[in-house]
């Protein structure tokens, strides 16, 4: 799921994620964004943070609830240390892990 909080702060664009608005209405956000692809497809999503979802997971009977720390590949000639090191600082979303 999408990591919340990182609009306007960090730019995903060399992801294939660009947000194009943050709009403040009902319980969370609502953020307009676009995958950066030929031609770019719009998309729209609620910006929950993880403690809300990690309460309806409880609510829906999970016992345990986690978040997997984002995983990269290596460094290569096309996406060094630095190009990798940016998306972990700022990832564009999250694993959410939950067992019964």
């Amino acid at each position: 799921m999408r990591n919340p909080g990182a609009f306007p702060r960090v730019d995903w664009s060399p992801y294939g994620v660009r947000i194009l608005d943050r709009v403040q209405e009902g319980d969370a956000p609502l953020l307009k964004a676009q995958f950066l692809t030929e031609p770019p497809q719009h998309f729209e999503y609620r910006e929950w943070a993880h403690a809300d979802f990690a309460e309806a997971a409880v609510d829906a009977g999970f016992t345990t609830v986690g978040w997997q720390p984002s995983r990269t590949p290596p460094a290569d000639p096309a996406r060094d240390e630095a190009y990798w090191s940016a998306y972990r600082a700022w990832p564009v979303s999250s694993l959410m892990t939950c067992t019964a």
